[in-house]
């Protein structure tokens, strides 16, 4: 059955529709009632319990019925289709509040501020596609643009839709338009199995809930966890050998919350695992949240003084709806245990908290799913209502599969970003978050106005098909990748690691895969500036576990010296301030601020060199079971010791002045901020008159481009410093104050000029 055919996609009435036309016109003079942004399709929530979804307006109905393109889903390369669609942005607005399904996913991003002064603008859907060779499915795409005062003027007066588009034929599109899409829709045949929420059950399309708490998203959690559990082995928890394995040798938390067994009621008490040989064997959620949002003075926290009572029970009045409504998930999903750190940890023993501090690997690791409460706008609770319509693709039809429109993966791109950082989400920017969502084996995203999934193997979400279907085939599969990353670590084989060219891709994808996890990590917020190490201590452990490896002060020494270049990317020094911690100058812990690690993300080398790692003195070994403080002062005395090619510089009138010759035709002066090479990436300001000394880390080639300028140099930017040796005398070491790197035309073993044309080779001892 292919849309359009008597049981296919509900449409609106045609009587409703040409009443929102004829509205529409009149509507436009009354911007006092009813403003495009209460239109919009994000700010409209619907009243009751459910939606009708997979409903369409005429217009909608009308394009795919028309459209050839959409019968075969992919056409040859370019193929465009153009319909006129509406008379204006409140008539499409209009359309979505009425219930159309496909003009809601359309609009639902359409930027207000950037169609100021022109929303009486026709409407064209452009339906046009692009062949991906690669791809296993097909694709195509309905684009929404508003006619410029040159497309206005071709269709004039004219109001049959038929005709407007016979005088817009012929005339080149995009001369015809204002720049850019407004709107876009990605059409592709997916398996119902993949949709949530799939074809219309009834003539009146199919019910879609508006609740993220409601019984049938409960019911879709559950079947995610479920089909994790039973068919993803490389989803068992970090602390377990394979999948199936007797949970009862795992290491519980010191204490959890118990729930109780009865159905629908909340009876929470803290429970002591240790103590009891009936706990030995549980099952256990784990929260994770925005302290912000969901502790005040008001919520209860444990303490020394509630310790005895709350093991009686736990006054559900005074906890947080965030709490609540975790346990009542946790409930749903059939599971009687939740850990949550403020009634878990005691608050007012530091104590309590150094030592509970250090097991999150554990505690999160080991449980069977963390709910992560978004916070989104500062909103206390995990449930949110929404408009159903907005995140479920809406059903055209049929093929071989079934036909599908849903958010384009720009603007699903934009949503997940938005849920996961500070575009209204508490939770993503807190520092705690980063290792609290890694090291657990699957995490249920709440609080946005959809729910996202993410384990080791797939993410899902509501609003498009599974991202290992539709979104791999675009490119895209790399939305939520930070689990998949940090799983790979911790369980990769590879004990000794040596850094080598990109002929072993296992090496150097670790060294990738550990710079995005500290971009991501570096980026993040804490309240205490000295809890940087504890709260990513988990991640190390688990990777030391898994690895075999030696961190040392948040870098790994089998990955040094790649491991020490690091950058501050943005001028903004606001929050470039010391970290607290008594790391080593070269550690990217020393100094807060979010980082990028450029060079481990090389991806094809050639004529690689790296400097040699000559020695390194630490007082005696690290391991993360030790209390981070001790780890601290064992840390601040490392050093190491590395032999490379250096060059000599001083800083003076705001500008690099070398004192040998960066080329061989004579001294060349670079400033900070101007294009030429080198790039200086400096950890602070430089004073006027400092002198430096730039040490090469690594140099290579980029091999798919061996003619062109592609000779590249990494280096580090170091001061003399007076440091003390483990012998306890002091001694000529130098401090790391920054990052360059430099770009020549060819590499100098080509006969061209680098880095190394003219340098000395040194050994250097950086503390």
């Amino acid at each position: 059955m292919f849309p359009g055919t008597p049981h296919s996609t509900t449409h609106l009435s045609s009587r409703n529709d040409r009443l929102l036309g004829r509205r529409s016109r009149s509507v436009l003079q009354m911007s006092d009632i009813k403003s495009l942004k209460d239109l919009h399709p994000r700010n409209h929530l619907p009243d009751t319990d459910n939606v009708a979804g997979h409903v369409l307006c005429e217009r909608c109905s009308r394009i795919r019925d028309k459209s050839a393109m959409l019968k075969v889903i992919r056409g040859h390369d370019h193929d465009t289709e153009v319909f006129f669609h509406s008379q204006n942005l409140r008539q499409l607005f209009e359309s979505s509040v009425a219930g159309c399904h496909l003009c809601a996913i359309m609009c639902q991003n359409i930027d207000l501020g950037r169609v100021e002064g022109r929303a009486d603008g026709g409407i064209i859907a452009k339906c046009w596609s692009m062949p991906l060779p690669s791809a296993p499915s097909k694709v195509s795409w309905i684009s929404l643009r508003q006619l410029n005062q040159d497309g206005q003027a071709i269709i004039g007066t004219e109001s049959d839709y038929s005709r407007m588009e016979r005088l817009l034929a012929g005339h080149d599109y995009d001369t015809l338009t204002y720049p850019h899409d407004i709107g876009q829709a990605l059409i592709s045949e997916i398996d119902d199995q993949d949709i949530l929420f799939s074809r219309p059950t009834t003539s009146s399309g199919r019910l879609l809930p508006t609740s993220t708490g409601s019984p049938e998203m409960i019911g879709v959690v559950r079947s995610w966890l479920h089909q994790c559990l039973h068919h993803h082995p490389q989803c068992c928890p970090l602390n377990s050998p394979a999948a199936g394995s007797d949970r009862g040798s795992m290491r519980l938390p010191t204490r959890l919350i118990d729930i109780g067994q009865a159905p629908g009621s909340l009876r929470p008490r803290l429970v002591l695992p240790s103590t009891s040989t009936a706990l030995t064997k549980i099952d256990y959620l784990t929260l994770s949240h925005a302290w912000s949002v969901t502790v005040n003075e008001s919520h209860l926290r444990l303490s020394t003084n509630n310790i005895q009572d709350l093991q009686v029970a736990i006054p559900l009045e005074e906890l947080s709806q965030t709490f609540r409504d975790a346990m009542q998930v946790t409930q749903q999903l059939g599971y009687r245990y939740i850990w949550i750190d403020s009634l878990c940890i005691i608050q007012d023993s530091t104590e309590d908290w150094e030592k509970e501090s250090t097991t999150m690997c554990h505690v999160y690791g080991n449980s069977i799913l963390t709910i992560a409460a978004l916070g989104m706008d500062g909103l206390d609770g995990c449930f949110r209502r929404r408009n159903p319509v907005l995140v479920t693709p809406c059903y055209l039809g049929e093929l071989q599969k079934g036909i599908y429109a849903y958010p384009t993966v720009h603007d699903n791109r934009v949503r997940l970003m938005e849920s996961l950082t500070e575009e209204g989400a508490r939770l993503p920017s807190r520092g705690w978050f980063v290792q609290e969502r890694l090291l657990s084996p699957r995490t249920l995203f709440m609080g946005a106005p959809e729910l996202y999934w993410e384990c080791s193997s797939e993410t899902r979400c509501e609003s498009v098909p599974m991202f290992n279907g539709p979104m791999a085939i675009l490119g895209h599969s790399w939305l939520f990748q930070e689990k998949v990353r940090f799983h790979t670590l911790c369980r990769s084989s590879l004990n000794n690691v040596t850094i080598a060219p990109r002929g072993n891709d296992t090496k150097t994808d670790l060294l990738y895969h550990w710079a995005e996890i500290l971009r991501a990590y570096s980026a993040s917020h804490l309240t205490y500036k000295k809890d940087r190490l504890v709260a990513f201590s988990g991640i190390i452990e688990a990777i030391q576990k898994g690895t075999g490896w030696t961190p040392v002060a948040g870098t790994w020494k089998e990955l040094w010296p790649l491991d020490l270049l690091w950058f501050f990317p943005e001028s903004d020094e606001s929050r470039r301030v010391p970290s607290g911690l008594q790391t080593p100058s070269w550690s990217w812990l020393t100094i807060e601020g979010p980082k990028s690690f450029p060079a481990i993300r090389v991806t094809s080398w050639l004529n690689y060199r790296l400097a040699h790692v000559i020695d390194s003195t630490t007082p005696q070994p690290i391991t993360m079971s030790k209390h981070h403080h001790h780890i601290e002062e064992v840390e601040k005395e490392t050093t190491i010791t590395l032999k490379g090619y250096v060059r000599r510089a001083a800083w003076v009138d705001g500008r690099i002045k070398e004192k040998v010759p960066f080329h061989s035709g004579g001294s060349i002066h670079y400033s900070e901020t101007t294009s030429s090479s080198p790039l200086l990436y400096w950890d602070n300001p430089p004073a006027d008159g400092d002198d430096f000394l730039f040490l090469l880390v690594m140099s290579y080639q980029n091999r798919s481009l061996p003619h062109s300028s592609n000779a590249h140099y990494y280096g580090l930017i170091l001061t003399l410093a007076h440091c003390r040796k483990n012998d306890g005398k002091t001694g000529d070491h130098y401090r790391r104050v920054g990052m360059f790197k430099e770009r020549f035309g060819t590499p100098q073993n080509e006969g061209g000029t680098g880095f190394d044309e003219g340098a000395q080779e040194e050994v250097v001892t950086i503390c």
